[in-house]
């Protein structure tokens, strides 16, 4: 699947919450409840849905329009985020199945994770 990238899209004006920082990519919170990366991009860890190899600019993640994030954190390859009603989302590098739901490789678009009945503790 192709996408087409806005090259010109940038943070200016944004009032940023979080900034996650990987390997080499990272995520920015704003708040506006908008989810942004840029990056490396070869697991997927931006969660663009795309499997491009880098991704210079920051782009808007699509799939948290109507979700309150709270946390967002990145790992090499990976990324997270939690939302204030307790789901849990990630993607990018997924070998050895550490994200337990699925056989492939990478995950390239947040993807909700099952954790059952689990109380989360979030740091203020």
């Amino acid at each position: 699947m192709k996408r087409n990238f806005d090259a010109n899209l940038n943070l200016k004006g944004k009032q940023i919450l979080k900034l996650a920082l990987g390997g080499a990519h990272t995520s920015a919170l704003t708040s506006e409840q908008e989810v942004f990366s840029c990056g490396l991009n070869e697991k997927g860890q931006l969660g663009l849905g795309v499997m491009t190899k880098i991704i210079p600019v920051f782009q808007k993640i699509r799939n948290f329009t109507s979700f309150s994030i709270i946390f967002l954190d990145c790992s090499d390859e990976t990324s997270c985020a939690l939302t204030s009603s307790g789901d849990l989302f990630v993607w990018g590098r997924n070998s050895d199945n550490v994200f337990g739901f699925s056989k492939r490789d990478s995950i390239i678009e947040p993807t909700r994770v099952s954790i059952g009945q689990l109380t989360l503790l979030v740091p203020n």
